[in-house]
């Protein structure tokens, strides 16, 4: 028993470091194949804030969906990253942006679609919209709306 919890816990370990790690910009590239194994890909871009804590979410077409955030004040964007189930990193697409802050998106898999949810605040201006913001797409694929 302490054998299989040691190795879903180095499995949980590998995964976060896979999903946090920053070496090399994910948005804007191609998608990149499976890495081999005890090989990494980065899936975010470079330098994100201890704030950028990412949600995961995972589609009926079988892609796990990694949402993150971006960006500096008066500038942030909530993206997503999409890794196949063979592994494959697709490229990075904005779900959101031009928020004067966002953070700590999640999400969440519903009979009508998948639904990401950050808390932000749209200017610093008095009295603009601040919370909790969501958007959402089809379970099977398709556009963040």
């Amino acid at each position: 028993m302490y054998r299989t919890l040691f190795r879903a816990s180095s499995i949980a370990a590998a995964a976060g470091t896979l999903l946090a790690a920053g070496t090399a910009s994910a948005a804007g590239h191609a998608p990149r194949q499976a890495p081999a194994p005890g090989q990494w890909r980065q899936v975010t871009a470079n330098g994100l804030e201890n704030f950028a804590d990412i949600g995961l979410v995972r589609g009926l077409d079988g892609v796990l969906h990694v949402l993150w955030t971006s960006g500096s004040t008066g500038k942030y964007r909530i993206s997503d990253t999409a890794v196949q189930a063979n592994g494959t990193v697709g490229r990075a697409t904005t779900i959101a942006s031009g928020f004067f802050t966002a953070t700590f998106p999640d999400a969440a898999a519903t009979p009508g679609g998948l639904r990401v949810f950050w808390n932000g605040a749209a200017s610093q201006n008095p009295g603009s919209p601040q919370g909790t913001y969501q958007a959402s797409r089809p379970l099977r694929g398709g556009s963040w709306h």
